[in-house]
């Protein structure tokens, strides 16, 4: 509890830490950066857990830690009907999408957007087109120009609980702006050297730009 006898979210994050550490079969538990989950790891394999608490409320929604010692609504099961709708809606295509640009996110972003406000963003750029290209490389190179504009203005929670969410400052969104114009450009490159000038080698060297040396080489 805190002074005034409100639950501590920090506290309990803590609390679960402290518990997991006792389990056998896992290497170590520890508290995630953002101070919402503790991060269990297993000894045996690399896989990694974030454990959340939560409560659920008469309201409809629950409560889980928003970092700072307090808490924060949310409902994933809003959701995630909102994902598994949109990808049903435009073909089955979105889930590769997410997927591929949570890559980017987490491996090339700076600073990084948050995973939950990344794939808010995604579906909002999905939504945005009537449909979606049959090419996922088409689909990037278009979401990455969505991005430079839609980044440096508010984001609105879409299960209507937290109003905005993008809570990046002015800074932290210029700087991805910069980034995802970059990675908008370059893509434009990739594709001309694929489609007009059938290089394909060229084409991958600048996917390798903005995917890094993990993206398949050219053979």
């Amino acid at each position: 509890m805190s002074d005034n006898n409100i639950l501590n979210s920090i506290k309990l994050v803590n609390k679960l830490v402290k518990s997991l550490s006792t389990v056998s079969n896992y290497s170590n538990a520890e508290i995630k950066r953002n101070q919402e989950a503790a991060i269990l790891n297993l000894s045996s394999y690399t896989w990694k857990f974030d454990i959340v608490p939560c409560f659920y409320t008469v309201s409809g929604f629950y409560l889980i830690p928003d970092g700072s010692g307090n808490w924060k609504a949310t409902n994933p099961l809003i959701d995630q009907n909102n994902t598994s709708t949109t990808n049903i809606n435009y073909e089955g295509k979105v889930l590769q999408l997410i997927r591929n640009l949570k890559y980017w996110n987490t491996n090339f972003a700076s600073p990084k957007i948050s995973s939950y406000l990344f794939e808010v963003i995604v579906i909002n750029f999905v939504k945005s087109r009537s449909m979606l290209d049959n090419y996922i490389d088409y689909n990037i190179r278009d979401f990455f120009n969505y991005l430079q504009n839609a980044i440096l203005y508010d984001i609105n929670d879409p299960k209507a609980i937290d109003g905005n969410i993008n809570n990046l400052t002015y800074e932290q969104r210029l700087k991805i702006s910069t980034k995802a114009k970059f990675c908008y450009e370059i893509a434009l490159t990739a594709i001309d050297f694929e489609i007009n000038q059938s290089n394909q080698e060229k084409a991958i060297e600048n996917w390798s730009k903005i995917f890094g040396d993990k993206f398949p080489p050219y053979e």
